[in-house]
């Protein structure tokens, strides 16, 4: 369990995580993460040129 684990520096205590985060992770491959990224960068037209630029900072005098 990741709650278990600590830091043994001296002035530094426990290290606590979110509930979420405490349980058994299985590591995930490559594959699936490349799988992940091209489904987002099609959703959001990453490397696509379809960002558009929301609004221009403005420039200080």
């Amino acid at each position: 369990m990741a709650q278990k684990l600590a830091k043994h520096e001296s002035g530094i205590g426990k290290i606590t995580f979110p509930p979420e985060a405490d349980g058994d992770f299985d590591t995930v491959p490559t594959k699936k993460i490349a799988e992940w990224r091209e489904k987002l960068n099609a959703r959001f037209g990453i490397g696509q040129g379809r960002m558009d630029v929301i609004s221009e900072p403005s420039a200080k005098t």
